[in-house]
C-alpha cells in the first residue's frame, strides 16, 4: 500500500507536446494539460468529484511507452514527455465514443441535454455522426419519472459514475450507487429499488454533474401549458427575488436585467391570472415553524425540531435517523402551502392542506430556482423550463415591461392569529434551548443528527438545506437564507 503524499510546494518539470510545462507536485497530466491550454477529453472527469479513471478518454502517452495511461489519474512527474495527440491516441478515443454511442438513445433533437451535452461535444470534435458497432438502446421502459423531481433515462446512460460520486461522496446520501464490472458495471439504486423509496433528498447533484441526459430535473413544461390553456381555471404564479436572479443566469445576463417585474408581464401574457411575490408564502412558512416551535416549547415537546428547504429531507430522516422522525416538522415548504393560499384569496379563507396546490378550480405554480423544492409540489418551473415556456408562446423576456405583483389577502386560521413577528418571536427560550442551528448539506447536518441522537445537541431548532458548498449552479443559497451556506 502506497503512502506517496505530494507536496504542493515542490514544484515538476515536464513537457506536454513538446510545450514546457512547472506544476506543483500531485498535479494530474490533465490538470497540467489544462494550464497551457491543451484540450484532453473527458467525460468522467468532474473538478468536485473522485477520479475514478472510467471513460478512458483521456489516455495519454508518456515517454514514449507503448501503455497509455489515464491522464486524470495520473500525476505528473519530473522531466516526462506527454503525448496528447497522435494517431493511435486518436483512433483509440474515436473507438471509445463509437462504442458509447452504440449503447446510447439517439434521439437529441428532443434530448433534455440537447446542445449541452457533453458527449455530443465531443462526438462533433471526433466527426462521429454513425457507429460501426451493433447498437442496442435498451428498452423505453427504462426512462422512469422519480418524486415528479427527476427523470432517470438509463438508455443515455455512460457509466461515468459521477452521479454516484455526487450522492456518495458530496451529499453523504447513497441514493445512488454503483454494481459490478466490466461489461456488467451500471449505476443502480441500494437493492435496485424505485429512487422514491431510498433516501434521495433531490437536492439535483447528480443532474448537475451527469455529462449527457441519464438523470435530469423532470421538465413539467407541457403540463403547464396544457392547464394555461384550460380557461375554467384560475391561474396564479409565485415569483421569489431569488428565481428572478437564476432566470437572469440561465439568459446569460446580469441580474438588473431580469426583474421580478418583467417576469411578471411575462407570466400574464403567457396565461396567468395573478403572479404573487414568493415572500408572502416564504413568511407565513417561517411564522408556522416558530408557531409549532414554541407549541413544543410550552408542551414539553420534542426538541429540537428539525425541518428543511425541501420535503426531501424526510426521506434521509426516515433512511438514515428513524429514530428522529419525532423532531420532523409538520409544515409545508412555502411551494407547499402557495396553492392553498393563492385558492384562499378568491375564497376568503384558507385551506389547511398544502395538496390543494394542485386543486382543480386553481393551477398555482411557482417559480423556483433550485430543483429540491420540486419534490411533492405539484406545479414548479425551473428557469431552464420557465424559458422554454417563454419560447414556446414567442415571448421575449428582456424585452417586458416592468409590472407590480397582485395582492395576495387571504383570512389566516385563528381568532386573532395575524401572524405578526412579535406573536412569534423566538427569543424568549428556557435556559438550554436558545438556538436555531442552520447547517447546509446532509453531509454536514449528520453531525447534528447524531448529536441529537445521542441527546447533545441543546438547540431548540435543526434547519438544513441542501446547498452543501454552494459549488452547484441551481444551489441559491440566498433563497434558503442558511448563515453557513452564505458565508461559504
Amino acid at each position: 500500500m502506497s503512502h506517496y503524499k505530494p507536496n504542493p510546494d515542490k514544484n515538476v518539470n515536464l513537457f506536454i507536446d513538446g510545450f514546457p510545462v512547472t506544476v506543483p507536485e500531485g498535479t494530474t497530466i490533465l490538470e497540467a494539460a489544462r494550464k497551457i491550454n491543451v484540450r484532453i477529453p473527458t467525460l468522467c472527469d468532474h473538478p468536485d468529484l473522485c477520479k475514478r479513471a472510467l471513460c478512458r478518454l483521456c489516455v495519454v502517452e508518456c515517454d514514449g511507452r507503448g501503455k497509455l495511461v489515464a491522464s486524470c489519474a495520473t500525476d505528473v512527474w519530473e522531466g516526462v514527455k506527454v503525448v496528447t495527440n497522435n494517431p493511435r491516441i486518436l483512433d483509440i478515443r474515436k473507438t471509445i465514443m463509437e462504442m458509447l454511442f452504440a449503447n446510447h438513445a439517439p434521439e437529441c433533437l428532443v434530448c433534455a441535454k440537447n446542445n449541452k451535452c457533453e458527449l455530443q461535444d465531443l462526438s462533433q470534435v471526433f466527426y462521429i455522426d454513425q457507429t460501426l458497432y451493433t447498437q442496442n438502446h435498451g428498452s423505453p421502459a427504462m426512462r422512469k419519472v422519480s418524486g415528479n423531481t427527476l427523470t432517470l433515462d438509463l438508455r443515455k446512460c455512460i457509466k461515468c459514475g459521477r452521479c454516484a460520486d455526487a450522492c456518495q461522496e458530496i451529499q453523504k446520501v447513497r441514493a445512488i450507487d454503483t454494481a459490478h464490472r466490466s461489461v456488467e458495471y451500471e449505476i443502480i439504486t441500494p437493492y435496485k429499488k424505485p429512487l422514491d423509496t431510498g433516501p434521495c433528498t433531490y437536492c439535483g447533484h447528480c443532474t448537475m454533474v451527469c455529462p449527457v441526459a441519464a438523470i435530469y430535473p423532470h421538465d413539467q413544461s407541457d403540463i403547464i401549458l396544457a392547464a394555461l390553456n384550460k380557461k375554467e381555471q384560475q391561474k396564479a404564479a409565485q415569483v421569489s427575488g431569488a428565481a428572478a436572479a437564476a432566470i437572469a443566469k440561465a439568459l446569460g445576463l446580469p441580474a438588473a436585467e431580469i426583474t421580478c417585474g418583467k417576469i411578471i408581464s411575462a407570466l400574464k401574457a403567457i396565461g396567468f391570472d395573478k403572479v404573487y411575490e414568493a415572500d408572502v408564502s416564504e413568511n407565513y412558512t417561517e411564522k408556522s415553524k416558530n408557531r409549532e416551535l414554541q407549541d413544543r416549547i410550552k408542551n414539553h415537546g420534542k426538541l429540537p425540531v428539525i425541518s428543511g428547504c425541501s420535503p426531501g429531507l424526510g426521506n434521509f430522516i426516515r433512511e438514515y435517523y428513524p429514530d428522529l422522525l419525532d423532531h420532523m416538522s409538520a409544515c409545508g415548504t412555502p411551494e407547499q402551502v402557495f396553492g392553498s393560499l393563492a385558492r384562499a384569496n378568491n375564497t376568503g379563507g384558507i385551506g389547511t392542506d398544502p395538496a390543494d396546490a394542485g386543486s382543480p378550480d386553481i393551477t398555482a405554480v411557482s417559480l423556483i430556482p433550485c430543483m429540491a423544492r420540486k419534490y411533492k409540489t405539484s406545479y414548479a418551473l425551473l428557469p431552464a423550463e420557465f424559458l422554454d415556456v417563454l419560447r414556446t408562446r414567442g415571448i421575449d423576456l428582456a424585452s417586458q415591461p416592468e409590472a407590480p405583483f397582485d395582492d395576495l389577502v387571504f383570512k389566516t386560521p385563528g381568532a386573532g392569529d395575524n401572524f405578526t413577528d412579535d406573536n412569534f418571536a423566538v427569543d424568549n427560550f428556557s435556559a438550554g434551548q436558545n438556538k436555531i442551528i442552520k447547517i447546509s448539506g446532509t453531509a454536514n447536518a449528520r453531525t447534528v443528527l447524531d448529536a441529537i441522537r445521542k441527546g447533545e445537541c441543546d438547540a431548540a431548532a435543526v434547519r438544513i438545506g441542501f446547498c452543501d458548498e454552494c459549488k452547484f449552479d441551481e444551489c441559491k443559497f440566498d433563497e434558503c437564507k442558511f448563515d453557513e451556506c452564505k458565508s461559504g
